[in-house]
């Protein structure tokens, strides 16, 4: 192929300094590319709206029962640009008992007005003590340093001596 004045494709480019595949690239001349995703991102819009809490592996399997052969990455790269992705609502998971007859200890510390360390010890209570207990030291201003104990027995006794001392009049 020759350009107007004579020169071939592959000589414009070396006096120009460009390589073939930027000559293509800027080609003024040509028509506009049609986006050969238009067709998929239709149909994946489609899917989304009609399923709003589908996600890519169910987007992706939608479109393969209607017949296109596609990727997952694919799908989520067009689902990201059209910014379809779903967003999941996570459950709300109860975690306390709180309908039981069992006693319920006040918490004295919010009385307690503390001024200096190993004033207030505190239990994490969703470790049971026969495996970890944690005491916090220096619990003043809500700044609370966790304690890993090696002598797990004899801490759990301490603590229960210190609930006994406080609460002389609790249920057993």
């Amino acid at each position: 192929m020759k350009a107007d004045r004579g020169l071939t494709i592959a000589r414009m480019m070396e006096l120009g300094g460009v390589s073939r595949a930027s000559f293509y690239r800027y080609d003024e001349g040509a028509a506009p590319r049609p986006d050969r995703d238009m067709d998929l991102r239709d149909a994946i819009q489609r899917l989304a709206l009609e399923w709003p809490s589908y996600g890519r592996p169910r987007i992706t399997a939608a479109l393969r029962r209607e017949g296109w052969v596609v990727n997952p990455k694919r799908v989520y790269r067009l689902l990201r640009e059209d910014n379809l992705l779903c967003i999941r609502k996570r459950k709300f998971v109860v975690t306390t008992d709180s309908n039981h007859n069992r006693w319920v200890y006040p918490n004295l510390a919010e009385q307690m007005t503390l001024s200096g360390i190993n004033q207030l010890w505190v239990v994490d209570p969703a470790t049971p003590p026969a495996t970890k207990v944690r005491a916090a030291d220096n619990v003043l201003n809500h700044g609370a340093k966790g304690i890993e104990l090696e002598d797990v027995q004899a801490r759990v006794a301490e603590l229960e001596r210190r609930i006994e001392v406080s609460l002389p009049n609790r249920r057993k």
